[in-house]
This record gives structure tokens, C-alpha cells and sequence, in this order.
């Protein structure tokens, strides 16, 4: 799907509407067997984190991502990405790199000059395509299991 196709919506961390919160679950711990209740033991609200989601012409939610609260270490402003998520008939679609430079698009408005994130295996040649770089070795995540890296790309 072309990006000009796409509608984005930004949406703060605490009025997600129940559709997007269905889809979290479903492509992010669903099949490593995370509980789905109570919710709270899978999905933080982290105060002032907001989600970046991917509509088609019709209204329908295709992906999303999460960014966290912007932080200042050492005078860099940095950004999280969390929850990268695209409906999974729709991968390899385009939608997951159109909202990716999304994000980045955002960020440098905001004179962020750095994004982060911890990326699952699975998901590590995707961020390389898109120039992130690790900073981190392997690491195992308490929730799921699955093995993350950090990474992250100077805007």
C-alpha cells in the first residue's frame, strides 16, 4: 500500500480506542501465550506516550506504533518507538515502513535528534533496512521470551 493511501492519526496513550488495544495484543503477545487479563500485566500506559496509527480510506485500522515521552540525556533528544505493529494480512505491504517514516517525519518536527527502540528477532532485518543500528547485544524479554536488541538511528 503507497503511504499517500494511508491516513495518520495521533492518539494519546490513555483514549485508545478498543479496536487498537485488540490488535496490540494480537500481534504482540497473543501467540507467545501472554495472558490476555488482566491487561495491565502486558500493556503499560507509560503517562504521555501516544500511539501514530495507519487508517485506510474507509476508516479501518491497518498498523500502529507507540512513542514514548520525549527525553534529554547528555543534551541529545531522544524518542522511543514501541508496539510497531501491522495487521498481519497486511504485512509486507509497506504500511510498517510508511509509519516508521511517520515517526521519524514527527520527531524531527519536534527537534528530536534520535530514535530507540528494542526490536524483536524476528523484526531486526526491517530496522536494519531502515538504517537503525544496535547498540545492544542479545537480550530475552521477561514477557515473552523472545530475543530483543536496542536500536537506533541519529536523525
Amino acid at each position: 500500500m503507497e503511504k499517500n493511501e494511508l491516513h495518520f492519526e495521533s492518539c494519546p496513550i490513555d483514549a485508545t480506542p478498543p479496536e487498537l488495544d485488540t490488535l496490540v495484543y494480537e500481534i504482540l503477545y497473543r501467540d507467545w501465550q501472554v495472558a490476555r487479563e488482566p491487561q495491565e500485566c502486558w500493556y503499560e500506559r507509560e503517562q504521555g506516550g501516544q500511539f501514530i496509527t495507519a487508517r485506510d480510506g474507509n476508516g479501518a485500522l491497518l498498523g500502529a506504533l507507540r512513542l514514548m515521552p520525549l527525553t534529554v540525556d547528555d543534551g541529545l533528544r531522544r524518542l522511543q518507538v514501541r508496539q510497531v505493529l501491522v495487521d498481519a494480512r497486511l504485512r509486507k505491504g509497506g504500511i510498517g515502513r510508511a509509519l516508521m517514516e511517520q515517526a521519524e517525519e514527527m520527531a524531527r518536527a519536534q527537534g528530536v535528534q534520535e530514535l530507540w527502540l528494542n526490536a524483536r528477532e524476528p523484526a531486526w532485518g526491517f530496522y536494519e533496512a531502515l538504517a537503525y543500528r544496535y547498540i545492544s547485544g542479545v537480550w530475552l524479554s521477561k514477557l515473552t521470551k523472545i530475543p530483543h536488541r536496542t536500536m537506533s538511528k541519529k536523525l
